[in-house]
């Protein structure tokens, strides 16, 4: 065992601690422990330091934040395991088919708006067709009509245009 004199000191009913017994006490090097003499590490005389103002100076530092380094520490660990739970229960999740990837939806919804606007631009067409053998002298006028309203019906869709009491389209005002 090392000589404690080496370490610790009594001066005027204060302990004192050396540079190496600071720094061993916090884990740190002795250099920082002369940067934090500068910052206002209680130094009573070159080399010794007054313990319980080391002790008092550290946990005001540590404290500036509002808890010590013990409590940051615990939060901090508490903070990382409660998103690893949840990253294990969105990855049992999707496993299961309950959560979809972004890129499956994205794709998805592209299929699916394609279809639709297949379906709707069809519908000119067929409205011709039906209208032809009865009417064919305003068939294709109705296509044409049928056709740009289903265009400016999809063309809301993508810009988000909002239709007037006109019957126009107006860009839609962004809150």
């Amino acid at each position: 065992m090392e000589d404690m004199n080496k370490f610790f000191c009594m001066n005027e009913g204060r302990i004192l601690a050396s540079t190496q017994a600071i720094a061993r006490l916090f884990a740190v090097d002795k250099k920082t422990v002369a940067v934090w003499a500068k910052k206002g590490l209680p130094r009573v005389t070159t080399g010794w330091y007054d313990l319980q103002g080391c002790l008092e100076f550290k946990n005001i530092k540590n404290s500036e934040h509002g808890e010590s380094l013990e409590q940051q520490k615990l939060k901090a660990d508490l903070r990382y395991r409660e998103a690893r739970a949840d990253n294990e229960e969105l990855k049992q999740k999707a496993a299961i088919g309950e959560y979809i990837a972004v890129a499956e939806i994205e794709e998805r919804l592209k299929e699916t708006f394609a279809q639709v606007k297949t379906t709707l631009l069809a519908i000119g067409q067929k409205t011709m067709a039906d209208i032809y053998n009865q009417y064919p002298e305003v068939a294709f006028d109705v296509k044409h009509t049928v056709e740009r309203e289903i265009e400016r019906g999809l063309a809301q869709l993508a810009t988000g245009a909002k239709q007037t009491a006109s019957g126009r389209y107006s860009k839609a005002k962004s809150k």
